[in-house]
């Protein structure tokens, strides 16, 4: 198999993830090409463009926010570490949910 190939075609294809718009929000898709998927996954490209588009959905959090945006330095660093406890909080009550 060739990497370069399946590169190529992941990017002529739209293979990737994409966003879907419907009324409910945006759902990250994959394109229909299990194979190429399978090459990307096998190389971490795959993970890779997952993670990307968690990132861009925090980030759209903040965009999506006129009032957040306009926030002053201290503003925001207090709002970020609310937030980032607000994470950590979550992420044990999932972690917890999971355990039983």
């Amino acid at each position: 198999m060739n990497w370069d190939d399946i590169i190529i075609d992941a990017a002529a294809s739209d293979t990737g993830l994409r966003r879907s718009n419907n009324q409910d929000g945006h759902t990250a898709v994959r394109a229909p090409n299990p194979e190429v998927w399978r090459g990307l996954d096998k190389i971490g490209i795959g993970k890779l463009l997952v993670h990307s588009a968690r990132e861009r959905e925090f980030a759209n959090i903040y965009r999506a926010d006129d009032e957040a945006r306009s926030l002053s330095d201290e503003e925001f660093v207090e709002v970020l570490a609310f937030t980032q406890a607000a994470f950590a909080m979550a992420m044990q009550f999932r972690a917890r949910s999971e355990a039983g």
